[in-house]
């Protein structure tokens, strides 16, 4: 036993060795004392624990060498449960189920740190929710880099972690293959609980009913720079089959720099939102999601939503391939290509439902109307196999599709760089295009805004490549490996204020994207000189391609 002292007025904290100073893991348990640390040697040790006091367990060896179990809990329980008001740390350590039981339960007014948790022999039988993990009321759960790859089975809602008044944070790792067979959250089921998400991979979890990965009811749900990867809502005999990766109903919703991949659900192919007293997702991408009726990446039900910088590529259902709303939706400075519908192969609209579209770039739509029932501003709609649809339009550019709107633009877009079949590309507006300047408001250089994803003052939210480059200061927002190219001179050229010097200079090659500038003088001094303008002003706009297309995985 190695002691520990904190200060002067403090209880002495001990570090309890087992074996060394305990034979097993519950005898060191069962003599510890608040605050002490209980060092695991290598090795499979059985038994239960009940932890009643603030304890830490750690292997000594590092993660993976110690594997806990408790034969002798009963069907259903926990290998580990915290009692009220304990708090435990755990940190390296695998628990093996034995088909039998979860891993942890936490009871009313409980704190838990688990760091690189592992699951083995999960349970298995019809023992209510959380297959590995219950958290009850006033309990608050930290999971560091868990590794959960083995589901259990049976369970209804929350094939991993289920809680109800509660709060669960998970930082890093991976949930894999959850199950949620009866009920909804393939991993994770929260009612009236806040779930933080942050930096974690989903992939291949399903729910028969709700939430592919993660269903919330009247909690608060946050996702920052995770990933959900083959989710699935809607089993075999399920009436419903929402949300493909997150389900949320009266439910605030916060997801950024978040990647969807190849989720399905009923409606609701990625997303399914109902009763959404507010919904931000922003910067993120969605790739291949697809619903069997409506929303092909996004169905909102009720409430309100708002869509920001995000690449919404191959989305398909047969009504709204990417969106079906009934509640307020907005998609601003988003990118949305390739997306199929019978009936609004990009968006849909349901009584007392709303769709506006701000500067996006909707490109290579398939379906017999693009929009059912939309508001677009300042937006490019291009390429559309079928009639653009009911919609209202104010300062757009339509290109290759049918019932434009009387006294629109209608021209090539001329995009820096994009082939058909490309999800994105270089979307800069190329010289002489009807997009540049052609928006209400202005850009943040001050002149007037251009049409499109990349016009307006908050063209910083787009980031395509997901490089952390945003907006037009990266120099090929389509390729991570190129960032931002140098500053200009530093004095902003606005596109209507004419230069004084029809010749400028050669601007020297741009080292950092192995491109010459944009502003060339052979190309410029043939130019009027309000262009010349122009070009300098986009000099950060055409630098090397690389064509975007999403993960064949």
């Amino acid at each position: 036993m190695i002691a520990t002292a904190w200060g002067v007025g403090f209880a002495a904290a001990a570090v309890l060795e087992v074996p060394g100073d305990h034979a097993t893991v519950v005898d060191a348990v069962a003599a510890a004392r608040s605050g002490d640390t209980i060092s695991i040697a290598a090795g499979t040790w059985s038994g239960a624990l009940s932890i009643d006091r603030t304890l830490t367990l750690v292997a000594a060896e590092g993660p993976g060498t110690v594997t806990l179990r408790g034969p002798d809990a009963a069907d259903g329980a926990a290998v580990i449960r915290v009692r009220m008001g304990a708090d435990l740390t755990m940190d390296g350590i695998t628990v093996d189920g034995g088909g039998r039981h979860r891993v942890l339960w936490l009871e009313d007014d409980t704190t838990a740190t688990v760091r690189k948790l592992a699951l083995r022999g999960p349970a298995n039988g019809d023992y209510g929710d959380g297959g590995a993990i219950l958290v009850r009321p006033g309990a608050s759960l930290v999971l560091e880099e868990p590794a959960l790859d083995q589901p259990p089975r049976g369970f209804r809602r929350g094939g991993y972690i289920a809680l109800a008044g509660a709060s669960l944070v998970v930082r890093g790792g991976e949930l894999r293959g959850g199950r949620a067979d009866l009920g909804d959250g393939g991993a994770i089921f929260a009612f009236e609980s806040s779930v933080d998400i942050e930096g974690v991979s989903f992939v291949d979890d399903v729910a028969f009913e709700a939430g592919g990965a993660i269903s919330v009811v009247d909690g608060a749900l946050t996702v920052t720079d995770a990933t959900f990867a083959e989710g699935r809502a809607g089993l075999v005999g399920s009436a419903n089959g929402v949300g493909g990766a997150i389900f949320a109903w009266g439910s605030p919703v916060e997801v950024r720099g978040t990647v969807f991949r190849d989720n399905a659900a009923v409606r609701g192919g990625a997303i399914e939102l109902v009763d959404s007293p507010s919904a931000s997702v922003v910067g993120s991408s969605f790739e291949r999601n697809v619903a069997e009726q409506g929303g092909g990446t996004i169905d909102l039900a009720s409430g309100a939503a708002e869509i920001r910088g995000a690449v919404i590529c191959e989305s398909s259902a047969p009504t709204g391939g990417v969106v079906a709303t009934g509640g307020e939706l907005l998609l601003d400075h988003t990118v949305i290509s390739r997306s199929t519908g019978a009936s609004g192969a990009v968006g849909t609209v349901q009584a007392p439902g709303s769709l506006r579209v701000v500067h996006a770039d909707v490109l290579e739509t398939t379906g017999t109307t693009v929009f059912t029932g939309a508001t677009l501003t300042n937006t490019v709609v291009a390429w559309a196999d079928g009639e653009l649809g009911d919609v209202t339009a104010d300062h757009a550019v339509f290109f290759e599709v049918d019932g434009v709107p009387a006294g629109q633009v209608v021209g090539d877009p001329s995009f820096v760089d994009r082939a058909p079949g490309d999800c994105v590309g270089d979307l800069r507006p190329s010289l002489g295009s009807p997009l540049i300047d052609a928006a209400t408001g202005l850009d943040p250089d001050g002149s007037p805004a251009d049409v499109g994803v990349y016009g307006g003052a908050s063209d910083e939210l787009l980031d395509a490549d997901r490089d952390g480059i945003t907006g037009p200061t990266d120099c090929d927002d389509d390729d991570p490996a190129v960032g931002a190219c140098p500053e200009d001179t530093g004095q902003p050229q606005e596109t209507g204020t004419p230069t004084t010097d029809p010749s400028p200079a050669p601007e020297p090659e741009d080292p950092r994207c192995g491109c010459a500038s944009s502003g060339a003088a052979g190309a410029a001094s043939l130019l009027p000189a309000l262009l010349v303008g122009l070009r300098r002003r986009r000099r950060a706009q055409s630098c090397s391609l690389v064509p975007f297309r999403p993960d064949p995985s």
